[in-house]
């Protein structure tokens, strides 16, 4: 058994309600790490679904020294997180790449919670 076969039902449970959808390429990889953006894809998506969701654009994140670093696919999510003040909150950086460790994402859904 895996380290993240726990997780089977929510990862199931979450694709099934579009909150995760996988690489482009049509693999999923519930072992990999999680980047920043790709977190604040999956909560800009759940935000989507239940109402709390305004489009953002790549202008809202522009004064971050590492604006460029935001993959095009993530950059609507990144912006609304980062308008919302979920993201980039006390730091000049994004750091979108960077794997997500379990505090930036619990700090990022209590925001998010208010």
């Amino acid at each position: 058994m895996s380290d993240g076969y726990w997780a089977a039902e929510y990862i199931k449970d979450a694709a099934i309600h579009g909150w995760v959808e996988g690489y482009g390429d049509g693999t999923f990889a519930p072992e990999n790490n999680i980047t920043r953006e790709e977190f604040a894809t999956m909560l800009a998506r759940y935000a989507q679904k239940y109402g709390n969701y305004t489009a953002g654009n790549a202008a809202d994140f522009a004064a971050y020294g590492d604006a460029s670093a935001v993959d095009s696919w993530a950059a609507e999510y990144v912006a609304w997180a980062v308008k919302g003040g979920y993201m980039g909150k006390n730091t000049n950086v994004l750091t979108p790449l960077a794997n997500m460790t379990r505090a930036e994402s619990a700090a990022m859904v209590v925001r998010y919670a208010g």
